[in-house]
C-alpha cells in the first residue's frame, strides 16, 4: 500500500477523534450550563426577551487607532449607551474593501450593553465614527456572572428609564 492511503486513513481518524471531542464537549458544557443553578452566581440570559430579565449583549467595532478608539469608547460609556468598553490594541485586521484586499492596524472595542441599546449604540457610532462602514457585531451574552450582569444594567440607560 501506499503512504498516502495510510495518511488518508490517518487524517480520517483525526476527523473523528476531532468530532467525537467536539460533541462531547459540546454535550458537557450542554449539561453545565443546564444546571447553572449549581454554580453560584452563574446566570444564564433569558434570549426569548420576555420575563423580567433584559437581554445583555457585547458589540465588537473596530477604530483606526487608540486615540479613535478612546474617544468612541468615552463617548458611548458618556452617554449610558454601555457599561463598560475594553480597548484592545495592535490587532492587524485583513478585509476586501474597493475591489482590493487591505490590511490595517486596528484598535478593537469590547462594548457591555443591554440588547434594547444596540440600536441607539449603532446610530451613535455611525455619526461619530472615522470610518465610512464602522464594523458594528453585536453577539449575546448567554451567561456570566449574576452581579455582572446585573451591573451592566445598572449602568446603562433604559429605553424605559
Amino acid at each position: 500500500m501506499k503512504p498516502t492511503f495510510y495518511y488518508s486513513i490517518g487524517a480520517l481518524m483525526v476527523g473523528l477523534v476531532a468530532v467525537l471531542f467536539l460533541s462531547s464537549s459540546c454535550s458537557l458544557l450542554s449539561n453545565i450550563l443546564s444546571r447553572s443553578s449549581l454554580i453560584p452566581g452563574l446566570s444564564l440570559q433569558n434570549l426569548t426577551g420576555g420575563g423580567e430579565k433584559e437581554q445583555m449583549v457585547v458589540v465588537y467595532i473596530t477604530a483606526p487607532n487608540n486615540e479613535s478608539g478612546q474617544n468612541i469608547a468615552r463617548s458611548i460609556v458618556s452617554r449610558r449607551l454601555a457599561a463598560c468598553v475594553n480597548q484592545i490594541s495592535g490587532i492587524e485586521s485583513t478585509y476586501w474593501w474597493n475591489g482590493k484586499v487591505e490590511t490595517a492596524s486596528e484598535v478593537l472595542l469590547i462594548i457591555k450593553t443591554r440588547l434594547s441599546l444596540v440600536k441607539d449604540l449603532a446610530a451613535h457610532v455611525k455619526d461619530n465614527h472615522p470610518y465610512d462602514v464602522p464594523e458594528i457585531i453585536c453577539l449575546p451574552i448567554t451567561g456570566g456572572n449574576n452581579q455582572y450582569l446585573q451591573w451592566i444594567k445598572d449602568s446603562t440607560n433604559s429605553i424605559n428609564d
